[in-house]
């Protein structure tokens, strides 16, 4: 394999933990997929614990390795759980901030109660941020890490609304 295949940003990923948040299903998954391939230990962390362990099991029947942490990113509980998965392994060096989404709220901005758009907020703008300042101590004193923050373009939609 070339070498910019087997490096993030510059930094080698064999033998390095990786977290991944929302990695019991689709990009998420694809994403410890890869990480996986290249070599590093996956904190698959996941709010549906099932999932997660399901893909940590795919990951080692492929030979890769993983662990599964059922988390719900809401809480500072799951997201300590996380990072001290992570620390358990050597790590971390690498935390993709990949889980997101509207929740379950039936309804959408601006019809949404106050409190159901406070939990989108929370899920894909404080877990990451707080995530990213639980995980920089711990990359520092491994030398340092990389952070992988992943976005939608549904917060460009326009849909349902008037235009201006």
């Amino acid at each position: 394999m070339s070498e910019p295949l087997r490096s993030l940003a510059g930094m080698h990923i064999e033998r390095r933990v990786a977290i991944v948040t929302g990695a019991g299903a689709g990009t998420g998954r694809l994403i410890a997929e890869r990480l996986a391939e290249l070599g590093a230990t996956v904190v698959v962390a996941d709010v549906d614990g099932t999932h997660a362990e399901e893909v940590s099991r795919d990951l080692a029947d492929r030979g890769g390795r993983a662990v599964p942490v059922h988390a719900d990113l809401l809480g500072a509980a799951g997201r300590s759980a996380i990072v001290s998965c992570a620390e358990s392994l050597g790590g971390p060096h690498v935390l993709v901030n990949n889980a997101g989404g509207w929740g379950g709220s039936a309804h959408r901005y601006p019809e949404a109660a106050a409190r159901d758009w406070r939990a989108v907020l929370e899920l894909n703008l404080g877990a990451p941020m707080e995530l990213t300042q639980l995980c920089l101590a711990p990359m520092s004193r491994q030398g340092g890490g990389a952070v992988v923050n992943i976005s939608s373009s549904a917060g460009m939609e326009r849909t349902g609304y008037a235009s201006p």
